[in-house]
């Protein structure tokens, strides 16, 4: 009797667990709609900027964007391929930056820091595909 209680409460809780964590359309496309207005305020802010900081600026909220868009994926869709997705779009937006935040160097530097943020990217890009 009690081992019949515990399955049934077991499989309860996982029934519940499954269909809590599933996202319906309308959830999707709401948090779609949240990513695109988080973008566009961002891009406003970005508009009070000058100079390279408006053009660092601009890169952060495109992969913030870019990011948001792969982790909804990988929400409505788990699996290892999705989370190598938004392993790869973290490491894009973080390339994306740091190569913009160099175009404010001169001469060596400027090399210095664009080959620094290459092989991050590709240092990135190689724990997410052991992660795989």
């Amino acid at each position: 009797m009690i081992l019949k209680f515990k399955m049934l409460h077991a499989l309860f809780l996982s029934t519940l667990a499954t269909t809590s964590l599933a996202m319906t359309k309308a959830e999707h496309s709401a948090e779609k709609h949240r990513i695109a207005n988080e973008y566009k305020f961002a891009i406003l802010h970005c508009r009070t900027l000058v100079g390279n900081e408006r053009d660092v600026c601009k890169q952060r909220a495109k992969g913030r964007v870019a990011v948001a868009k792969a982790q909804l994926n990988a929400r409505a869709n788990p699996s290892a391929k999705s989370a190598y997705k938004v392993d790869i779009a973290k490491a894009k937006a973080a390339n994306s930056v740091a190569r913009e935040k160099c175009d404010d160097l001169v001469g060596e530097a400027r090399s210095v820091c664009n080959q620094r943020a290459k092989a991050n990217y590709a240092s990135a890009k190689d724990r997410a595909a052991a992660r795989r």
